[in-house]
């Protein structure tokens, strides 16, 4: 072979080098942003589990209250008018404060996605600068992606046991509810 076409194999590699270096690059930026999609929807998850577990609660509160009520009317007189107490149980203070420093240790997906954008670079005539600054924004971008993983592995983490103990205390409530019903019927 002579020295050109030694050239052109070397100027066809490099070219296929960039455009595999720009399709890796863009590869990870869509991983990113399908990433912080699903962090963000995992951490909305993750509120609707907290309010469920906050309106558990209020209805584990209004149960107390309501076997309150049924007791004193069992009794006719004894404790008609009396109310029961309205405070917050431990439990639901100690589950806000929690709640309230595990949001200021959130993950922010929406940063990782404005990180992202830094990734890709202009065109430049050099191929081997291209070539490796596409590999920094790889680098970078998977530095990212394994930093959210890691973020939303924490929140599964968090909700699986959330989910058992939610579980437990709905059909603990349910059971509840259904024996006060019963208690009533037979008041009436």
């Amino acid at each position: 072979m002579d020295e050109d076409s030694y050239r052109s194999r070397i100027r066809y590699h490099e070219r296929e080098t960039k455009e595999s270096s720009d399709r890796s690059l863009r590869l990870v930026e869509d991983c990113l942003r399908s990433g912080a999609a699903t962090t963000s929807e995992l951490y909305r998850q993750g509120e609707t589990l907290d309010r469920t577990e906050r309106c558990l609660d209020d209805i584990d509160q209004d149960l107390t209250t309501t076997q309150k009520y049924i007791r004193s009317m069992k009794s006719v007189f004894g404790g008609l008018f009396s109310r029961g107490g309205s405070e917050k149980s431990s439990k639901a203070i100690e589950r806000e404060e929690e709640e309230k420093k595990r949001s200021a240790k959130r993950y922010d997906p929406q940063a990782a996605l404005a990180r992202a954008e830094c990734l890709s670079y202009d065109q430049i005539s050099d191929t081997d600068d291209s070539v490796e600054k596409n590999l920094v924004g790889i680098s970078r971008g998977l530095g990212e992606l394994k930093t959210m993983a890691e973020a939303m592995g924490s929140e599964l983490d968090r909700q699986d046991p959330q989910i058992d103990r939610l579980r437990n205390r709905v059909d603990d409530t349910g059971s509840r509810i259904q024996k006060q019903n019963k208690e009533v019927r037979k008041l009436l």
